[in-house]
């Protein structure tokens, strides 16, 4: 399990599905981790910094799935050797694999389901890195993405992959509002590998301070099932313990990287937290047993694993990093793409209607479907809403 060259917990195996899926994974890369791409567009792999070996292209159609789902399944079924043989190479000596996904696309959205089979045949473990579409991208996107997200929910409650880890784009453009259009997206798949990366070198260090979240720890966050959401923040305020515990709070919320979870859902949360030795040898014990106190009541009952480490890099500030494991869908998220579909749906059915017979599906094909999502509700027990139907009210 150990990676001693390194000095990371887990050895990691990323790999990239469409366009978005890839440009995540080249983060990953970029930090040393194993990391591939596979896609039905040769153009999308050629602009990766991926080393020609770590990628795969699956031509479907005319040079890709032009999101449509199932072009990017129908793709990986034609192509289902090479796909195999690419997956087995690329995760021979991985403790986990994460797919990488942009939902709403063909490829990545129509190929995710038919990866994850394929890795479970091979005996990996695995789990989805999976991004939730803005509000300024298309309907077909958002329909596309609702649909696959439902999906691969169901996957992740019957245990089939886990974690399945939730980012939402809208909320990234709020982390990162002043960035120039090109470096954007290189900032956050790079904020998103870093965030992974921390806790993976963290838990091989000892810590001198409360205690250490280890590498088995890591391991149980990502085993906890269901969705998993990440976080970040930088606390300034360590005059008073009611103070650190309320910038502890709002840190929490407010630097995760997907919005609309119930964190009281979650039945495991991983809290690092790192200063430099001087600031946390000089700050009351009782500041932050306050703090992480506060996140446990967030969560509720569950597993609370918590690191606290000195490095001297760091100065004047706490940073925070927070991994919430077993969590329900982030339903608040969810129905507000759910209603904004649904009203782009319904707008363009009326300029179809107005201009033509053929109805929608026929003229865009079923990735408009209105799709149905699993979630939980009380007591363990699953219901299946159909979310525009839900929100639309």
């Amino acid at each position: 399990m150990s990676n001693k060259k390194s000095k990371r917990s887990l050895d990691f195996a990323f790999i990239g599905l469409g366009e978005g899926g890839g440009r995540i994974a080249g983060a990953f890369n970029r930090l040393k981790y194993t990391a591939g791409a596979i896609n039905t567009a040769q153009g999308d792999l050629a602009g990766l910094r991926l080393p020609p070996s770590a990628k795969l292209h699956i031509p479907i159609g005319a040079g890709g799935a032009g999101q449509d789902p199932t072009q990017g399944r129908r793709a990986v079924l034609e192509h289902e050797d090479r796909v195999r043989a690419f997956v087995q190479a690329l995760t021979l000596t991985a403790d986990q694999v994460m797919l990488c996904v942009g939902g709403g696309g063909g490829t990545g959205t129509g190929a995710v389901g038919e990866v994850v089979r394929i890795c479970r045949e091979l005996k990996r473990p695995v789990g989805v890195i999976y991004t939730l579409p803005r509000t300024i991208e298309g309907t077909a996107v958002k329909a596309n993405a609702l649909q696959a997200l439902g999906s691969l929910y169901q996957l992740a409650e019957m245990g089939a992959i886990s974690p399945l880890v939730v980012v939402d784009n809208e909320r990234i453009g709020a982390l990162f509002p002043n960035l120039r259009l090109g470096q954007f997206w290189p900032k956050a798949n790079l904020h998103l590998a870093g965030l992974f990366d921390a806790f993976n070198k963290l838990s091989t260090q000892k810590s001198q301070f409360l205690s250490a979240l280890d590498g088995a720890d890591y391991l149980r966050l990502l085993k906890a099932g269901k969705c998993a959401a990440l976080g970040y923040a930088e606390i300034t305020d360590l005059k008073a313990a009611s103070a650190l515990a309320r910038a502890l709070a709002d840190a929490v919320h407010g630097g995760l990287l997907a919005n609309g979870f119930d964190l009281g859902t979650a039945s495991a949360v991983g809290i690092a937290i790192v200063g430099s030795a001087n600031t946390l040898t000089y700050l009351p014990a009782g500041y932050l047993e306050t703090a992480i106190k506060l996140v446990k009541e967030t969560v509720g009952g569950g597993y609370t694993f918590t690191g606290v480490y000195a490095d001297s890099t760091v100065h004047r500030k706490l940073k925070l990093y927070t991994f919430f494991a077993g969590l329900d869908l982030p339903m608040a998220r969810v129905g507000e793409l759910a209603q904004e579909t649904q009203v782009e749906v319904g707008q363009l059915q009326e300029k179809l209607t107005a201009r033509t017979a053929a109805p929608l599906a026929g003229l865009l094909g079923d990735g408009l479907a209105l799709p149905t999502l699993e979630r939980g509700c009380g007591a363990g027990a699953t219901i299946a809403d159909n979310v525009f139907a839900q929100w639309a009210q």
